[in-house]
């Protein structure tokens, strides 16, 4: 069976859309699957546009408040009965006639696959664009390879797969982010498909500070699966200061003094390194 997942919070405009072209594809292109939509407490006429769907395979799922995009997603990821896993958003930027395609990756041995947005900064401001951008390219760093879209709404995994990361997966917008960067930490493999982004119906819920919330859940997974990406090179650029700061002070300060400074930096730099590998060391004996 295959699950495909729908979030939607105050989508009255564009979910009863999302919903018949999620069932013309899957009734074309899947024998069993199911379509799972969680409204996360809407307060428009979501609920009511939704009541009024009379389509097999759909299943509906009510909650009293809201709680997240990812909250809504973990509940209806445990939920579904498919052993492979699509999520797609409501607000009809995404082109759902390729969730096929991404089961057919993960069926032929990908870990999970991601629809990659062509232009995706196309229709995002530029205040909002640049912070996006700085933040994919620290989540490059952890991650060690490129990622060609980090936090696309569109993609499919096995849910025996993501269960484990459901303790450290965001409940708000990060969670494709930390999904992704829970993946690749751990060496599962990733595909990506191009696709074409369209303008969303509706505006966005995303907030100045989800911003802050990517990060700090960068920097949790960082922690929590790869340490020594963060701790390593700010130890060694720390103790290379202080010996450069070493040479400089050996030709330059009288009676061969060693200047405080050079002992505050280099041993701030050993300390953090020292951290660092005890880090290392419990994510290595976790679970053991």
């Amino acid at each position: 069976m295959i699950s495909i997942i729908i979030p939607v919070y105050n989508e009255d405009s564009s979910i009863k859309n999302t919903v018949h072209k999620v069932y013309d594809v899957c009734e074309e292109s899947f024998k069993d699957y199911e379509i799972v939509v969680v409204n996360d407490g809407s307060t428009d006429k979501t609920a009511s546009v939704l009541e009024s769907l009379n389509l097999s395979h759909l299943i509906i799922l009510n909650r009293g408040f809201n709680k997240g995009y990812g909250a809504s997603l973990k509940e209806g990821i445990g939920y579904a009965k498919g052993e492979i896993i699509a999520i797609t958003d409501a607000d009809g930027t995404y082109p759902i006639e390729k969730i096929p395609q991404l089961v057919s990756e993960v069926e032929r041995g990908f870990s999970m696959s991601v629809a990659a947005r062509r232009g995706r900064y196309k229709n995002t401001s530029l205040i909002r664009a640049v912070p996006k951008l700085f933040l994919d390219k620290i989540a490059n760093v952890v991650a060690g390879q490129k990622i060609l879209d980090i936090n696309s709404g569109l993609r499919a995994f096995r849910k025996k797969d993501v269960l484990p990361f459901f303790n450290i997966i965001s409940d708000k917008f990060s969670f494709t982010t930390t999904i992704t960067l829970s993946y690749l930490s751990n060496g599962l493999s990733v595909s990506y498909l191009p696709i074409e982004y369209k303008k969303r119906v509706g505006k966005s819920k995303v907030k100045a500070k989800d911003a802050l919330d990517f990060l700090s859940l960068i920097l949790r997974t960082i922690m929590y699966f790869n340490p020594l990406r963060i701790f390593a090179p700010t130890a060694i650029f720390l103790m290379g200061m202080g010996f450069l700061k070493f040479v400089y002070d050996l030709f330059n300060e009288p009676f061969l003094n060693i200047t405080p400074s050079v002992i505050f930096v280099f041993l701030s730099g050993l300390q953090i390194l020292a951290i660092g590998m005890l880090a290392d060391l419990i994510k290595s004996t976790r679970g053991k």
